[in-house]
């Protein structure tokens, strides 16, 4: 009986690993048509616009359309922010512990002293947003755009994490 619950679960962490690797394949063979313009929408087919005043934890934001919205000191803990844009968007000292920000638009958002901790920042874009005080513990980084994006000592990244050699820019 456990040999054959073993076999089940196997069976079903390889299905969704290989649903998981589909994904992440289709999101990257996407490109961008436009300069500055995010067209990488993973498995989204449009942005959708969503009610920011409905602000709680685990919210459903995929594909949300956040660009240059102020959402300064909110706490979204376990927040699904997959494949948002959220460009240019105020979230100083926003919480968004634990949450699955992977393929976000981060470009040009100020994140000054925002919780970033065990955050999923796969496909992720910083590109030029504000990270000084940030708080980047434990977050998972794979293929993660940090370019032109700035950081100060007080900022805190993962263990091991070269924020300099990602193209990161220290200001202090």
């Amino acid at each position: 009986m456990l040999k054959l619950s073993s076999c089940r679960l196997a069976a079903a962490l390889f299905a969704l690993l290989v649903v998981g690797f589909s994904l992440l394949g289709s999101a990257l063979a996407q490109e961008g048509s436009a300069e500055g313009e995010q067209t990488n929408l993973g498995p989204c087919e449009g942005l959708r616009t969503v009610d920011t005043t409905l602000i709680r934890f685990g919210a459903p934001w995929q594909c949300a359309d956040l660009r240059g919205v102020d959402l300064s000191g909110v706490t979204m803990m376990d927040v699904f922010f997959s494949w948002s844009d959220v460009s240019g968007a105020v979230l100083v000292g926003a919480n968004f512990y634990y949450g699955d920000l992977t393929g976000a638009n981060f470009s040009s958002a100020n994140l000054f002293g925002a919780n970033l901790r065990r955050t999923r920042l796969v496909l992720t874009d910083f590109t030029g947003a504000n990270l000084e005080g940030a708080d980047l513990t434990e977050a998972i980084l794979f293929r993660t755009i940090f370019t032109g994006a700035t950081y100060n000592r007080f900022t805190r990244w993962p263990v091991g994490f070269d924020p300099v050699a990602n193209g990161a820019i220290r200001v202090d």
